[in-house]
């Protein structure tokens, strides 16, 4: 399956975790404990939570965990 979104995780975060089961293989993950450059990314956002969850072709903002499974109900 292609990646179609892109998350911004932690590896010890509950709702990345959950967010990485509902995936799986669909997506990117970009870990921002071992990436600075993206971290600073949701900085430059005004993130300071993760996951956040991106359309990679769209570049859409879907938010969190919860708003992806809204999100993917109509949409996957």
């Amino acid at each position: 399956m292609s990646e179609r979104v892109i998350v911004y995780t932690k590896p010890q975060c509950p709702f990345c975790v959950r967010a990485k089961t509902l995936i799986g293989d669909a997506a990117e993950y970009i870990d921002v404990t071992a990436n600075p450059e993206a971290r600073q990314t949701l900085i430059d956002r005004g993130l300071k939570t993760v996951p956040q969850i991106y359309v990679k072709e769209t570049n859409e903002h879907i938010r969190g965990y919860t708003e992806f499974v809204q999100w993917s109900k109509t949409n996957i």
